[in-house]
């Protein structure tokens, strides 16, 4: 697992809708790889590059995580130099209250610091003690006292509001094996399509026949949108997505249903838009070589929904990593054996593909 890569992916700002920042460096990054050819960054930045088979039959396979980050867009500036938001994907407000920001002004140029608080509690009613401040209770402050001094920043609406990636730490816990820190959903998966892409066998790519896809999709976020642009273009026969699902820790949150928790391995998952037999090769080979968990789920809430939906005959599925506080500011957390479990799995079912099973 390419460790050095992830950690500069994760320290990259990349608020959902306005990816461009990830997508250059992935793509920077990939053609430094031997054989690897970048497809493509299309005006939503997504990212593709590829490696393997030139032949016009070959098998294609795609592995891909969403690059985006929840994020804020500010919606007005008020006469005291306070700025109001809208939230860019779903998220607590409680994750913004004490949060540490910045405001990315001239289209991501320049950045200006900022936070969130709320008000004193000597300041609150008692039965408002009791509730949660809704996103329109909350303002950003960025040191100003005035409208004027907010736009002499270059503050503006519309621009985007980030969570502060620099918190990051990649060797947390007593065994420094965890990595906490901002925009893990997705980041982590990313990293590792990457770390595929930079350690597959290529000359067993070309002998069977299949070529490599590895991408950043776009605005998962928000819709899921990115998804389509991406199989249109490439037109997948396999496609494995990798995202993150809750750890179920007790103390956590334990979710009705499932039981996955971080350390115990990478989460294949069953559901409707998870093709059975893809799932079954998966579980096959992970049972003698890394560990795993197997949980049952409905369709959507990733991009594998769309992927299935918006490509033509693929076989897709969903790998997932366990993650603690899921959606937090700047305190996802997950474990490095989880991740490196899953980049294995992932290589090697590529690793033993063939051609005519798939194709």
């Amino acid at each position: 697992m390419d460790y050095n890569f992830l950690q500069d992916f994760l320290l990259t700002y990349r608020p959902t809708g306005f990816e461009k920042s990830a997508a250059e460096y992935f793509a920077s990054s990939a053609v430094n790889i031997k054989d690897v050819r970048l497809d493509f960054i299309d005006k939503m930045w997504n990212v593709c590059a590829s490696v393997g088979s030139d032949e016009p039959d070959a098998l294609k396979v795609l592995i891909s995580g969403h690059s985006d980050q929840n994020c804020l867009i500010v919606s007005d500036i008020t006469k005291n130099g306070f700025l109001k938001y809208i939230p860019q994907g779903g998220f607590s407000p409680k994750t913004v209250i004490d949060g540490d920001m910045f405001i990315l002004t001239n289209s991501g140029k320049n950045k200006v610091k900022c936070f969130c608080s709320y008000k004193a509690i000597h300041l609150e009613k008692p039965e408002d003690r009791k509730k949660c401040p809704e996103h329109k209770d909350l303002y950003l402050d960025c040191g100003c006292s005035s409208r004027e001094e907010v736009e002499s920043l270059g503050i503006r609406i519309g621009d985007l509001v980030v969570f502060n990636n620099s918190r990051l730490d990649m060797e947390f816990g007593k065994n420094k094996n965890f990595i906490v820190g901002s925009g893990l959903d997705d980041g982590i998966a990313c990293g590792i399509a990457f770390s595929v892409l930079e350690n597959i066998d290529i000359e067993k790519l070309k002998k069977n026949n299949v070529r490599l896809y590895c991408a950043c999709i776009t605005s998962e976020e928000t819709g899921c949108r990115g998804a389509g642009n991406v199989v249109r273009k490439i037109s997948p026969d396999i496609s494995i997505d990798i995202d993150v699902c809750h750890d179920c820790t007790p103390e956590i949150g334990k979710t009705e249903g499932s039981q996955t928790q971080m350390g115990k391995g990478v989460v294949i998952e069953y559901g409707p838009e998870k093709y059975r037999p893809l799932n079954d090769a998966l579980k096959d080979i992970a049972k003698k070589n890394v560990k795993y968990q197997l949980v049952a789920g409905k369709a959507g809430g990733t991009n594998t929904n769309n992927i299935q939906m918006m490509s033509d005959n693929c076989a897709s599925t969903l790998l997932s990593i366990p993650c603690r506080y899921m959606h937090s500011a700047t305190h996802e957390m997950v474990d490095r054996n989880d991740v490196e479990a899953c980049e294995k799995l992932v290589r090697l079912f590529i690793d033993g593909l063939k051609y005519d099973e798939w194709k």
